[in-house]
């Protein structure tokens, strides 16, 4: 069977996107979704909850954590979403869907950060977003391969980007190239929100 295989822990998402249908294919480990789970709200009481953000499981909580992993079959045409909840709990499935239906999803991916900047405010979690389309494997090639399209330099680019292009990477960044860097970010997120304000 042609797939892949998914771990996951804490409450970013991943979707599989066929044709015109979105399925959830991880499930949130959070405080929200434990109560869902025991049936324990009801559904004013899920959209008013007050701990949204509280993780039960995550990368660093202790020495070790469960991860969930499992393996989804796949078809060509098929987009896999990874996506932080900046995205998934500002834009609806339909407009995830439609965002990725019959465009590239080079286009698709910023366009969509970009509107769940704007739906979530000032006040926006983080908003990132991996998408990938599946490609059915040819018969003949038995080597494999990996596939990318880059975004664009007008999509962001930090000094830390601008400084590596022709040279080799630094071993360590120093804490003013960190910090000039998140100034730069913070500035970008900023301003996009402002423009689309």
């Amino acid at each position: 069977d042609e797939g892949m295989y998914i771990g996951h822990v804490g409450d970013s998402r991943v979707y599989r996107v066929r044709g015109d249908k979105i399925e959830q294919l991880t499930e949130d480990h959070s405080l929200l979704n434990d109560y869902i789970k025991m049936k324990k709200l009801t559904d004013w009481e899920i959209a008013n909850f007050p701990h949204k953000n509280v993780i039960v499981r995550a990368l660093g909580m202790k020495e070790s954590v469960k991860v969930d992993t499992r393996f989804e079959s796949a078809q060509k045409g098929d987009t896999f979403l990874l996506c932080s909840d900046g995205l998934w709990s500002n834009l609806s499935d339909a407009a995830v869907v439609e965002h990725l239906a019959g465009r590239p999803i080079s286009d698709a991916a910023p366009d969509m950060v970009e509107m769940a900047l704007r739906a979530g405010g000032a006040k926006c979690d983080n908003v990132t977003v991996i998408a990938i389309e599946w490609e059915a494997a040819e018969a003949s090639d038995s080597a494999g391969g990996v596939s990318t399209q880059a975004l664009g330099e007008e999509v962001f680019a930090s000094t830390i980007q601008a400084s590596l292009i022709g040279q080799d990477a630094p071993d360590e960044l120093d804490e003013a190239e960190i910090e000039r860097s998140i100034r730069e970010i913070n500035e970008a997120i900023q301003r996009s929100a402002q423009r689309k304000t």
